[in-house]
């Protein structure tokens, strides 16, 4: 059963102080991090709102008229792809009362308002009025939904709330540009899963890059010879950082490879990368698959994970193709499932009065690193 969340009556300021002392310590984060309805509204606030946020890949839209709806924080914004090809972003509000003019995702020709069925173009502009003799001074060629910046990047699609600030590259050109050798723009997400911990976003964050947990949690799956100190961590600003290790392919228990090596990627078939690139995007390399999570807050508690399981697009012609990639799929569903429980556990423990934050390992090291910046960025009020 989750547990209730509940106000803390704590400031925020207090709550992120006190994290930042005890990480200093040399100790864990305290729980009301995770729990805090407070400091979640401050997150919603100065990083939901203010930073750039992956939504997608870019071939989930490959023609004129596709369209997804996705809600950031409670805000609604739609993707699509205009006649012209281009994909455009805009909040999913009606100009006239505010309803939403659509909903999922699909194919249409054009947005119509369920309510007072105002009828919206591809690229958002407003195309006709219902009743328009009855509006006065109202010039229906300067109405429009309101336009959602969006910028891609390897085939990723990503976009930010806030009207105006750096753009994708001039924030996160540092953590991108090392992640360019892995061509993901030539690779295509063969298959996607989506699973929902209890738990706040952050601990899914965190679980990524614990390799404390790793020969404990994996242990019967991918983790049976893996070396966590193998792991090389290099930081960059921002709270972004990359690492290099070993570890072999995530299609079976054994480790072996059903397809081979991708063509373009230099080492062996132990050779593995990982990425932490935005507060809520991580990329995990295997020699024979690319991996990208995308984790969506949806309450203190409550968060959802996409995994992209990325393959060179031309090995979809393959005729062991779709067999194949199940197993990829099914296998790392099986290593997150293993995780989930742990992690509505562990949302639990820290919930109680009894948890007091243990001392910190230095296999924790990625875990405090990336959570230390998430904090660093509510205390200055800023994304940025």
């Amino acid at each position: 059963m989750a547990t209730p969340i509940v106000s803390t009556q704590r400031k925020p300021q207090d709550i992120i102080a006190e994290a930042l002392s005890l990480s200093l310590k040399g100790r864990q984060f305290p729980g009301t991090i995770y729990t805090s309805a407070e400091l979640y509204e401050l997150e919603k606030e100065r990083i939901f709102r203010k930073d750039w946020q992956i939504v997608g890949r870019t071939e989930h839209y490959p023609n004129a008229g596709d369209y997804k709806v996705h809600r950031i924080v409670g805000e609604s914004v739609i993707v699509c792809r205009n006649e012209a090809g281009e994909l455009n972003a805009f909040r999913n509000v009606c100009a006239h009362r505010g309803a939403e003019v659509a909903n999922g995702e699909g194919n249409t020709k054009a947005f119509r308002c369920p309510y007072h069925a105002w009828v919206y173009g591809l690229d958002g502009g407003l195309k006709r009025v219902t009743n328009a003799e009855d509006i006065q001074g109202f010039e229906i060629a300067n109405c429009r939904l309101a336009p959602v910046r969006l910028q891609t990047w390897g085939g990723f699609v990503f976009i930010n709330l806030a009207k105006e600030g750096p753009g994708l590259l001039e924030k996160y050109g540092d953590i991108l540009g090392k992640c360019d050798f892995l061509r993901t723009g030539e690779m295509r997400a063969a298959r996607v899963s989506v699973l929902e911990p209890q738990c706040n976003w952050k601990l899914i964050n965190e679980n990524v890059f614990d390799l404390y947990h790793l020969n404990v949690v994996h242990a019967n799956s991918f983790a049976r010879d893996f070396n966590p100190r193998d792991f090389k961590l290099y930081p960059l600003s921002g709270g972004s950082f990359y690492g290099a290790y070993r570890s072999r392919s995530l299609c079976n228990a054994a480790g072996k490879s059903l397809f081979g090596s991708i063509p373009w990627l230099e080492g062996d078939e132990s050779s593995a990368f990982a990425a932490q690139v935005l507060p809520t995007f991580s990329i995990l390399v295997r020699h024979d698959a690319v991996y990208a999570l995308m984790v969506e807050p949806l309450g203190v508690e409550r968060c959802r994970l996409t995994i992209y399981t990325l393959f060179p697009q031309d090995w979809l012609d393959r005729k062991d193709f779709d067999a194949n990639a199940n197993q990829y799929n099914d296998f790392i569903r099986l290593i997150f499932a293993e995780d989930i429980d742990m992690l509505a556990a562990l949302q639990t423990g820290i919930s109680s009065e009894a948890y007091v934050p243990g001392p910190a390992t230095e296999l924790e090291a990625p875990v405090h690193y990336l959570t230390k910046d998430i904090l660093q960025r509510l205390a200055e009020g800023s994304a940025a």
